[in-house]
């Protein structure tokens, strides 16, 4: 789902933040979609893609929304980590986002 929405916004540069909006709220009111995966995949195309201003905008948006849930928040970590390697160090995040951030480096 999170490649699905990854698509759609590259698919729409000139309104990218506005179909990711749209399209993210619309996904968050399925109950049976697991938030975090939808996030992994949208952050993870971003990344991958080099969009790094754009991931900055959805990182930012997403830890305003979710800012009371405490998986998302360990999520986004990830994402900002990768954003800013050298203001953070890695050994000071959680245990499943170092392990998540080196497979990603990884892959790289």
């Amino acid at each position: 789902m999170g490649e699905s929405l990854f698509r759609v916004i590259e698919e729409n540069q000139n309104n990218k933040f506005f179909y990711f909006k749209t399209t993210f709220d619309a996904i968050r009111n399925v109950t049976y979609i697991n938030i975090n995966e939808v996030i992994n995949g949208l952050c993870i195309g971003l990344y991958k893609d080099g969009d790094m201003d754009f991931l900055r905008q959805v990182v930012d948006e997403l830890s305003h929304d979710f800012a009371n849930d405490a998986f998302v928040k360990i999520n986004l970590e990830v994402y900002k980590y990768l954003l800013n390697p050298e203001g953070m160090d890695i050994n000071q995040l959680h245990p499943d986002v170092r392990t998540v951030v080196n497979s990603i480096i990884k892959e790289e």
